[in-house]
Protein backbone atom coordinates (compact mmCIF):
# COMPACT_ATOMS: atom_id res chain seq x y z
CA UNK A 1 0.00 0.00 0.00
CA UNK A 2 2.85 2.63 0.98
CA UNK A 3 4.42 2.09 -2.85
CA UNK A 4 1.50 3.49 -3.92
CA UNK A 5 1.64 6.44 -2.30
CA UNK A 6 5.21 6.94 -3.53
CA UNK A 7 3.68 8.10 -6.93
CA UNK A 8 1.54 10.68 -5.07
CA UNK A 9 2.46 14.47 -5.62
CA UNK A 10 2.54 16.42 -2.21
CA UNK A 11 -0.58 17.87 -2.79
CA UNK A 12 -2.31 14.49 -3.03
CA UNK A 13 -0.01 13.14 0.03
CA UNK A 14 -1.88 16.15 2.17
CA UNK A 15 -5.20 16.31 0.19
CA UNK A 16 -5.60 11.50 1.24
CA UNK A 17 -4.40 13.24 4.79
CA UNK A 18 -6.64 15.66 4.85
CA UNK A 19 -9.89 13.27 3.63
CA UNK A 20 -8.82 10.46 6.11
CA UNK A 21 -9.00 13.16 8.72
CA UNK A 22 -12.31 14.29 8.38
CA UNK A 23 -13.66 10.84 8.00
CA UNK A 24 -11.92 10.09 10.84
CA UNK A 25 -13.77 13.19 12.84
CA UNK A 26 -17.28 11.98 11.05
CA UNK A 27 -16.72 8.52 12.55
CA UNK A 28 -15.88 9.48 16.00
CA UNK A 29 -19.00 11.18 15.95
CA UNK A 30 -20.68 8.73 15.11
CA UNK A 31 -19.16 6.35 17.39
CA UNK A 32 -20.71 8.58 20.10
CA UNK A 33 -23.92 8.86 19.10
CA UNK A 34 -24.29 5.08 18.88
CA UNK A 35 -22.80 4.96 22.55
CA UNK A 36 -24.89 7.57 23.75
CA UNK A 37 -27.89 5.75 22.28
CA UNK A 38 -26.59 2.21 23.32
CA UNK A 39 -25.89 3.61 27.53
CA UNK A 40 -29.34 4.97 27.48
CA UNK A 41 -30.78 1.35 26.24
CA UNK A 42 -28.60 -0.68 28.52
CA UNK A 43 -29.82 1.80 31.49
CA UNK A 44 -33.64 1.55 30.02
CA UNK A 45 -32.88 -2.27 30.39
CA UNK A 46 -31.67 -2.74 33.89
CA UNK A 47 -33.90 -0.20 35.30
CA UNK A 48 -36.27 -2.76 33.73
CA UNK A 49 -35.14 -5.93 35.19
CA UNK A 50 -34.84 -4.24 38.67
CA UNK A 51 -38.05 -2.91 38.64
CA UNK A 52 -39.63 -6.62 37.35
CA UNK A 53 -37.86 -8.03 40.35
CA UNK A 54 -39.13 -5.22 43.12
CA UNK A 55 -42.34 -6.13 45.31
CA UNK A 56 -45.60 -4.29 45.25
CA UNK A 57 -44.87 -2.30 48.29
CA UNK A 58 -40.80 -1.80 46.95
CA UNK A 59 -42.66 -0.41 43.84
CA UNK A 60 -44.99 2.14 45.79
CA UNK A 61 -41.97 3.25 47.84
CA UNK A 62 -39.97 3.88 44.61
CA UNK A 63 -43.29 5.90 43.59
CA UNK A 64 -43.62 8.01 46.36
CA UNK A 65 -39.87 8.89 45.92
CA UNK A 66 -40.16 9.48 42.38
CA UNK A 67 -43.44 11.93 43.01
CA UNK A 68 -41.41 13.81 45.72
CA UNK A 69 -38.32 14.46 43.77
CA UNK A 70 -40.87 15.29 40.77
CA UNK A 71 -39.71 18.90 39.33
CA UNK A 72 -43.64 20.74 39.46
CA UNK A 73 -44.80 21.80 36.19
CA UNK A 74 -46.25 25.03 34.61
CA UNK A 75 -49.26 24.57 36.41
CA UNK A 76 -48.12 24.16 39.56
CA UNK A 77 -45.76 26.13 39.81
CA UNK A 78 -47.09 29.19 38.08
CA UNK A 79 -45.90 30.93 35.03
CA UNK A 80 -42.49 32.34 35.11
Amino acid sequence: MSNEYEEFTIEELEAAISAITLEQSRLKQQKLALHAVLDRKMQAAEAARKLATMSDSEKAALRQVLEAEAIATAEEFGEI
